[in-house]
């Protein structure tokens, strides 16, 4: 592997992990959302609407603190939630702080980094003809997405 290679790869990795935790793409936030239901991430907001206990999203502004009882609320969920519930349009409310290992992976860009790194080496290493041309084009999306976010 050249040096080059090593670049390209890393840039890819950055970009394939920002797709994987952050982007919008709408195929892409609905596999992360499906994951995060299952397996909920660390800030993720949780609902109680008829008493089910729902996700509805990692960020909810104007929360308001009420008085909830915590210790419930968490033995029925079976994850650790912030200290008080809160209230919100859609009912009462709590934010996860607990997270469950899976969601991490796919909200945390550290952890999935890691996962989507190897999938590159591997890639590199055993589809090199297949992966080169991907990475070369991951990697010029990665530089313009920084440079547009940089250079406005």
């Amino acid at each position: 592997m050249t040096p080059l290679d090593a670049a390209t790869d890393a840039l890819a990795v950055h970009r394939l992990t920002r797709l994987v935790t952050q982007d919008t793409f709408p195929p892409i936030k609905a596999a992360r959302d499906a994951i995060t239901e299952l397996f909920p991430a660390e800030g993720t907001m949780i609902y109680d609407h008829d008493e089910q206990w729902d996700i509805i999203g990692l960020d909810y502004p104007d929360r308001v603190p009420v008085a909830g009882d915590r210790v419930a609320v968490e033995s029925k969920l079976g994850l650790r939630v912030e200290g008080v519930a809160m209230s919100t349009p859609e009912g009462l409310a709590a934010v996860i702080t607990r997270p469950h290992p899976i969601g991490e992976l796919v909200t945390c860009t550290w952890c999935a980094s890691v996962w989507v790194g190897f999938g590159a080496v591997l890639a590199r290493a055993y589809v090199p003809r297949v992966w080169a041309p991907v990475a070369r084009a991951l990697a010029f999306s990665s530089l313009a997405g920084w440079g547009t976010s940089k250079l406005g």
